[in-house]
């Protein structure tokens, strides 16, 4: 591998076309090199998208010898096949959350990176949202004291209509999706989980949850709790945390996928304007010196391109992975008890 990483990709669906290709095309070390997609017609369109070598099998990607990294964006349920191919063919792999369906099949993928002493990655952007960046910011400047609750909600309203997202044989699910993001956060924030809490709700044909709630305990006492589904007709904030010293409030969700879908890269592409509008910019309600103040927080800017910039970094310079397998390994062992936790209806305790 040269000085500049050559990357092929397995899926051109809404992850590889807005976030991965994207973000890749944005580091100047990485290239688009190869997109493997079945569907002809997703392949005409990366093809014009990138100007790309295109495939239609994995075993063809896979025989490009060009290839550095394979970046895997398909259903969940297929994550740990294809990662382990990939890996047994001698490629560094980046797979998109939710690593994998349950624990174990994440502990074989492990097992087989190191076997082939091959990097494997997950792709957790969301720790560069610029909402959760911003609670960060305030939690670090202490403007909540000790934090009692933390909660997180990405709730919706629509009618559902089937994808691979509307089965459950093939790892889909509101909870499986945004859950594997709010559990790496909360894992960040307040670190190891004591125990699980779940209950999910089924409304309509699909055999898929509408709507999904997980309490969790953390070591620390701290409780952190999200929401996600598409029951809700009214909007919730994004963000409510509660603690010793006062609240954070922020409404709103992440304008980078948006951004993406256009084109445009934040912390790349040059923006006009404020990075959210100031009516999603949070609330802080806190004890300055003795006295109860209220304050606005601008959002600070996310950037999903971080990830990337620090994969390159990994394989060319031998930098520290940001986002770590140990860690990806406890937010599974957290989404596997709260499974458990909904099908039961009794608190899960972990290790």
């Amino acid at each position: 591998m040269g000085r500049e990483i050559n990357v092929g990709f397995v899926g051109y669906g809404l992850g590889g076309r807005v976030f991965h290709t994207p973000l890749v095309n944005a580091v100047p070390t990485l290239r688009v090199h190869a997109i493997m997609s079945p569907s002809g017609e997703r392949q005409r369109q990366a093809a014009a998208d990138w100007g790309c070598k295109t495939v239609g099998s994995l075993e063809a990607l896979l025989a490009d010898e060009a290839v550095d990294l394979v970046v895997v964006s398909t259903p969940h349920s297929t994550h740990r096949d294809l990662v382990i191919q990939c890996l047994h063919a001698g490629k560094h792999v980046v797979v998109d959350k939710v690593m994998a369906t349950r624990l174990a099949e994440a502990d074989e993928m492990i097992a087989a990176a190191e076997a082939a002493g091959k990097l494997l990655s997950v792709f957790q952007n969301r720790r560069w949202d610029g909402d959760f960046l911003t609670l960060k910011q305030a939690l670090a400047e202490g403007l909540l004291g000790d934090v009692y609750v933390c909660e997180s909600r990405v709730v919706r309203w629509g009618l559902r209509r089937f994808t691979w997202r509307q089965s459950a044989e093939m790892g889909g699910g509101p909870f499986c999706d945004w859950g594997a993001h709010m559990i790496d956060q909360f894992l960040l924030l307040f670190g190891p989980v004591e125990s699980v809490w779940a209950d999910f709700l089924y409304t309509d044909e699909f055999d898929v949850e509408s709507a999904a709630v997980c309490h969790l305990k953390h070591r620390t006492g701290v409780r952190s709790v999200f929401e996600c589904g598409s029951i809700s007709r009214l909007d919730r904030p994004r963000y409510y945390v509660r603690g010793s010293k006062g609240a954070f409030s922020k409404p709103g969700l992440d304008p980078q996928e948006a951004r993406l879908a256009q084109g445009l890269v934040e912390g790349v592409t040059p923006r006009v304007g404020d990075y959210e509008p100031p009516e999603n910019w949070a609330e802080v309600v806190t004890d300055l010196a003795g006295t109860e103040s209220r304050i606005t927080l601008k959002t600070l800017p996310g950037r999903y391109v971080t990830y990337y910039e620090n994969i390159a970094e990994v394989l060319l310079n031998g930098a520290e992975p940001l986002v770590k397998l140990s860690e990806v390994r406890e937010e599974l062992s957290v989404l596997d008890a709260a499974r458990e936790s909904a099908k039961s209806g009794e608190v899960v305790r972990l290790g």
